[in-house]
């Protein structure tokens, strides 16, 4: 029997951005429970920040068949470095003013004068409450030495566009209200401020426009005084405007050593020790790898110190390298990585205590789950995986119908360069398929642009491969996680090499006969979705595509729709009101992925869609 693309429910979508993720997956999961296959359940996330205010109040999905002209009504193929600045600029506060907490608040903070005394306690406020989200605080921890909490502080009270970040002290020895002490300022951007053992000392990473923080950035080391103030400060690394490094996660040992992950010398991120004395800085291992991610969400954790009872020579850490994460014991004292074998493929954080690891990991049969690795006597293997939490558990009762991705590396327009991406086949064990016939394709263009396709368990790819459809989640140059000189390959240069790689990518499947070259269609969020769009207007590769939230406002939005009508070309566009950037709603979650589907087998044509579903209306079409 021949397969062809089937509709029976709908799957998630997770937000590019931190704020508001368990509403997300809430709402998707909810969305989800009506559906008609009931392995179809979103993939979590866990975020540390919480109480992120709605950034838009109204977005909009656009869907539309491939145009050819080089403008459409307007809207050109700007890729200048004016362009690319502003969209740095936006993103960079946008990261921040989408997080944090508007009033701080304490339940319970042990060996502090005023911690409560049981967990009957009721929380009480430390920060002074401005009546909205005019401050908000993240990636805080607790100076024991002083009796406080050092965190970053964003404050709206003179620009809600350019606030001013700070990183702020806040007394936590009686329950009188007070505005906190500023520690750190003048910089525009701050993450990171860690303690050391003592006290007497602060590590912290800032850095400016128009930079991202894995463009360039800052490592500090403040000295504190006795009164509480930083009196000195020292700069670690990233000061020096011969070198082009990004440094992050500063972390203390026991001892009072700072290790840290920076990406100069081979442009990979790579474990590093600031030696005090001297103020140098050695590398502890290096690897054509990454050992952390972009800093897109406050408080990412990629490694930690094990055997501190014993002294910290020893770090448990996580790395991604080709496409994959992998896990590690780095000892720090002979420069040697032992790898650690466990299900995950994909490491997003963990956490080490004495000779346990926690996770948070998923693999493409395993969804994004919480996991823990217990380790010998010695800390130089796992004798022990669990499984502390998952997304979803019944994964393997669906493996029939789960389609694993196969990474890909695909040559670009340049002679010689590589790009990457993650192929999954049509997979449903009901159904077998003609085998004159190829499937049709949707391609995904990831948002950021700087993020990355992880090749997980995303039920909402296997939606689409389960109902016949082929999937492809390219890795463009300028994604994340193959080093600096590729994620550089988009400076002044997006809209340009992402449209040419993902247009490389669908011409390479096509090629090596995976897909049929008349049914290629290719979405985007975020970022993706104006790359999906420039693929459509200036490429003749794809026939139809769709924009999430794209990187343009509402009014935008409406405009390219109304350019398109009046070409004559197949259009419809939804939007949705009291939404955010990354849809939160169930029913908006699943409305826009199911017209999807109906919109791409319409205007491909020759397709069926077998659930009842009432297609919207699509202009120039119906």
């Amino acid at each position: 029997m021949a397969a062809r693309p089937l509709l029976r429910s709908t799957a998630a979508t997770s937000a590019p951005f931190s704020s508001s993720l368990s509403t997300s997956c809430r709402a998707t999961s909810r969305a989800l429970r009506s559906t008609l296959i009931p392995f179809l359940r979103p993939p979590y996330r866990f975020s540390g920040l919480v109480g992120a205010p709605r950034l838009r109040p109204r977005l909009s999905v656009s869907l539309v068949r491939a145009m050819s002209s080089s403008s459409v009504g307007g809207f050109e193929h700007s890729t200048g470095p004016g362009s690319l600045q502003s969209q740095q600029t936006l993103s960079a506060g946008r990261r921040r003013g989408s997080v944090g907490c508007p009033s701080m608040v304490v339940a319970a903070l042990s060996g502090l004068r005023s911690a409560p005394t049981s967990l009957d306690d009721h929380p009480f406020p430390l920060t002074l409450d401005y009546g909205g989200p005019i401050m908000r605080y993240a990636d805080g921890v607790v100076d024991s030495y002083f009796s406080r909490y050092i965190t970053v502080r964003e404050d709206h009270r003179k620009s809600s566009l350019n606030p001013t970040t700070t990183i702020v002290a806040i007394d936590l020895k009686s329950r009188k209200i007070e505005d906190p002490k500023i520690l750190i300022s003048g910089s525009d951007f701050y993450a990171f401020p860690r303690v050391d053992p003592t006290g007497r000392k602060v590590a912290w990473v800032e850095w400016n426009h128009p930079n991202m923080p894995w463009d360039r950035s800052e490592l500090w080391v403040g000295y504190v005084s006795d009164d509480g103030d930083i009196y000195k400060r020292i700069c670690v690394a990233g000061c020096d405007l011969h070198v082009m490094e990004s440094p992050t996660e500063p972390l203390w040992s026991t001892e009072g050593e700072l290790f840290f992950v920076t990406d100069r010398g081979n442009g990979y991120w790579n474990v590093h020790k600031w030696v005090e004395s001297n103020n140098e800085v050695q590398a502890i291992y290096t690897l054509d790898a990454e050992f952390t991610s972009p800093l897109w969400l406050f408080g990412i954790k990629t490694f930690d110190f094990i055997r501190k009872g014993r002294g910290s020579s020893c770090l448990a850490c996580t790395y991604r390298q080709k496409g994959r994460s992998y896990f590690g014991l780095l000892d720090v004292v002979n420069s040697s990585l032992t790898l650690v074998d466990i299900p995950f493929t994909d490491i997003r954080s963990i956490i080490a205590r004495g000779r346990y690891v926690c996770m948070e990991g998923a693999s493409p049969t395993v969804p994004l789950s919480i996991g823990k690795v217990i380790l010998d006597e010695n800390c130089t293997r796992a004798v022990d995986f669990s499984t502390v939490w998952s997304s979803f558990n019944s994964s393997l009762e669906y493996m029939s119908c789960i389609s694993t991705p196969e990474m890909i590396e695909f040559p670009t327009e340049i002679p010689g360069q590589k790009a990457y991406a993650y192929f999954y086949p049509p997979c449903n064990n009901l159904y077998e398929a003609d085998p004159e016939e190829k499937p049709p394709l949707l391609m995904k263009s990831h948002g950021g642009p700087t993020s990355e396709a992880r090749g997980i368990l995303d039920l909402s790819i296997q939606y689409w491969t389960s109902r016949g459809w082929a999937f492809a989640d390219v890795n463009y140059g300028g994604s994340t996680g193959y080093g600096r000189e590729y994620r550089e390959r988009l400076l002044r240069s997006w809209g340009i090499v992402d449209v040419s790689d993902c247009c490389s990518c669908a011409e390479f499947l096509v090629d090596t006969g995976r897909v049929d070259s008349k049914r290629l269609c290719i979405f985007g969020r975020s970022a993706g979705g104006y790359t999906a769009l420039a693929c459509l207007a200036f490429k003749q590769i794809f026939k139809a595509g769709a924009s999430l939230f794209g990187v343009v406002p509402p009014s935008q939005a409406r405009a390219i729709y109304k350019a398109l009508k009046m070409r004559g070309l197949p259009v419809a566009l939804v939007e949705y009101e009291d939404e955010q950037h990354g849809f939160r709603k169930a029913e908006n979650i699943r409305f826009t992925l199911e017209q999807q589907m109906v919109f791409f087998a319409r205007v491909l044509g020759n397709m069926q869609v077998v659930d009842e579903i009432s297609p919207i209306h699509i202009d120039n079409f119906d």
